[in-house]
């Protein structure tokens, strides 16, 4: 075992080499532990062994369900987040094919685009997402394969002959591994073949050190942990390449139930279930972390919080550098990782590039106040002198230079450090980390007749917001519905999360017109912070329900309860029938709906339980019926003391599998 790990492997490991070699030193070494749910606790450990034989069982699979005919070829999954995502990809490289990792989120014309821009002759799919399978009506020719269930999966111990695999590193370096996809902030979204040696190269950040400030990287600091909780979504970059990365390092991968996304309630029920002391985290959950006093406290437990893809606000990370490391990490599609060194705990929101080793160029954007520019681009240049660090050069072998378009601004007294700020082409990062290019959504309101210009907003926010400068003839009372029935148009274009409600539209008053460059284009920044109450107070009414949804929940009795709960969450995500034991979160309820649920049940009790409260009732009973048991109950209106009362039932609890 020990030998997978001397350095003159490091950056050059194969991952599915390296898997077999550990299960074969070392077959009981803990690797990925499943949580199924929370109530009843249900959760799966795999040793190296077992993911092995699971790879293999899904390699003959393959092989099987798609008579042989995905060789060579780029075959689509779409699933919830869960163990699948690696295990798949990794039983697709065997048979000589690769996944194409389909986002949830996506629409189904932009699984089409992907499927048809990957010429994938087929659709791995879970059953949750039978119903968006069979709306693929512009891919008729693309076959639908239904996967194995999760738990069928991982419980079947039956033995498995071995998938035949042969290649070395150096015969496969430059073949793709998996196939992502950008977020299409830019337009629609874009493949990317993530090849093995941009694995590697990601590997190999380990070993970067610092001579300038004598730093180590942070993903040395990284490998330390013994269980990390991988909260990032494993259809993305961040999520997927972080838990191979922890695959290498002999870290477990604590990955949480499918279909629940990523919450503050999540983290600590992994917390009181798992014995993990990392975590990798989106930013919106770093920032609801830090609103609740007893969870900061838990987070001394950890040696670390990672987090990428968005902004964590200054107040949040300031509370929790003092309970444990924060590791601010970045990274792309294209790019995979960028190596960065350990910080001060007071300078946890910036970076400290390693841009020697990486082939990292600044170039400014500004001239600055003193002579000496402020704000810079990050451009990585190819250097073949760097030993395969450089990974965006692994998944574009023909390119010299890649503009990241990331925009940073130095340290006024520190040397090598950088703070993100933006992105050049005006893509919002919302503080879920996804993002979008408001741009066709500007265009399209700002064609109609009675707009003169539109500005979307929401940096750092969890959702888009509308600005509107009419015409000087146009009244809003004539407008708001035309330009409603514009945006229901734009919003079929859209990421669910990227769609613009009609209660998010701000009107502005002709008082304050937009703030305009000397080439009359809107400066974003300016006019943003010229209704930056306005936005806000916008924001702050976030818990108000659309306008259109006639649903009223009824506290009567039990029965009226659920039915009307059931009823207001079908209005919410636009599905009439949706029955009182269908899953929130698998049906397409998203963590701004759990806000407005939560705040109008809140409103419909009275007060009984507050919205924060209740927010964390619908993550963990995400169930019309399950959820008015929960408000029913008499033991306690305090979520965190159900966890406590179960967590002292229960504890210590095993680390072998509670169902195998």
């Amino acid at each position: 075992m020990d030998r997978q790990h001397e350095s003159k492997h490091v950056g050059r490991r194969l991952l599915l080499n390296y898997i077999d070699a550990v299960a074969a030193e070392n077959p009981t070494k803990p690797v990925i532990t499943q949580v199924i749910s929370f109530e009843p606790e249900v959760q799966f450990s795999l040793t190296f062994q077992d993911l092995s034989t699971i790879i293999n069982r899904l390699a003959w699979w393959l092989d099987e369900s798609l008579q042989g005919k995905a060789k060579g070829t780029t075959v689509a999954y779409l699933g919830p987040s869960d163990a699948r995502h690696f295990i798949l990809s990794l039983a697709a490289v065997k048979t000589g094919s690769r996944l194409l990792l389909l986002s949830p989120r996506n629409s189904v014309p932009i699984h089409e685009h992907l499927i048809k821009e990957t010429e994938s002759p087929a659709i791995l799919f879970d059953s949750s997402f039978s119903s968006t399978v069979t709306e693929l009506t512009d891919v008729n020719e693309v076959v639908a394969v239904e996967v194995p269930g999760l738990a069928a999966l991982l419980t079947n111990n039956s033995s498995m002959m071995e998938y035949p695999y042969l290649d070395t590193f150096e015969n496969v370096s430059d073949k793709p591994l998996v196939v992502f996809h950008t977020s299409g902030s830019t337009g629609m979204p874009k493949p990317v073949a993530f090849v093995h040696s941009a694995l590697a190269a990601s590997d190999n950040l380990r070993t970067l050190y610092s001579e300038d400030t004598y730093r180590v990287s942070v993903h040395r600091l990284l490998e330390t942990a013994q269980s990390i909780y991988n909260g990032c979504p494993l259809f993305h970059l961040a999520g997927f390449v972080a838990g191979l990365f922890g695959v290498f390092s002999g870290t477990v991968q604590v990955i949480g139930p499918p279909n629940q996304p990523s919450s503050a309630q999540m983290f600590k029920n992994i917390l009181h279930l798992s014995h993990i002391d990392g975590a990798l985290l989106p930013p919106l959950v770093v920032d609801q972390i830090a609103q609740e006093p007893a969870l900061i406290e838990e987070v001394s437990k950890l040696k670390f919080i990672t987090f990428g893809g968005g902004s964590v606000s200054q107040a949040t990370g300031d509370i929790l550098a003092q309970k444990t490391k924060m590791i601010n990490v970045l990274g792309s599609s294209e790019c995979g990782l960028i190596g960065v060194f350990m910080t001060e705990p007071e300078n946890w929101g910036w970076f400290h590039f390693a841009a020697k080793a990486l082939g990292i160029h600044w170039e400014p954007i500004d001239e600055g106040t003193d002579g000496e520019p402020e704000y810079y681009e990050l451009v990585l240049r190819r250097d073949d002198s760097l030993p395969q660090k450089q990974a965006v050069f692994q998944n574009f072998p023909d390119l010299d230079e890649w503009r990241t378009k990331d925009i940073f601004r130095r340290h006024p007294s520190i040397p090598y450090y950088y703070k993100y700020q933006s992105r050049i082409d005006d893509v919002i990062v919302f503080s879920t980390g996804e993002k979008m290019n408001p741009i066709s959504v500007e265009a399209g309101l700002n064609a109609l007749p009675s707009v003169h210009a539109s500005l979307v907003a929401g940096h750092k926010r969890p959702y888009p917001v509308l600005l509107v400068e009419l015409a000087p003839s146009a009244t809003a009372e004539e407008t708001l519905p035309i330009i409603n029935a514009a945006l229901e148009e734009l919003n079929k274009l859209s990421m669910k999360y990227a769609q613009i409600h009609r209660t998010d539209i701000l009107v502005a008053v002709p008082e304050k017109p937009f703030v305009r460059t000397p080439k009359g284009t809107i400066n974003r920044s300016q006019t943003a912070k010229l209704y930056e109450a306005e936005i806000e107070a916008l924001y702050n009414t976030s818990t108000e329900v659309p306008v259109t949804l006639q649903v009223q929940i009824d506290p009567s009795t039990d029965e009226t309860l659920t039915k009307t709960i059931a009823e207001f969450v079908g209005g919410l995500i636009g599905m009439k029938d949706l029955g009182v034991d269908d899953d929130f979160f698998a049906s397409g309820l998203d963590s701004r709906q759990v806000q407005m649920l939560a705040a109008s049940v809140a409103r419909a009790l009275d007060s009984q339980k507050d919205v924060l409260s209740l927010r964390n009732a619908v993550y963990m009973n995400p169930t019309a019926q399950g959820l008015v048991r929960h408000i029913r109950q008499d033991k306690t209106d305090d979520i965190s003391e159900i966890f406590d009362e179960i967590f002292n039932k229960y504890a210590p609890f095993p680390r072998e599998p509670l169902l195998r």
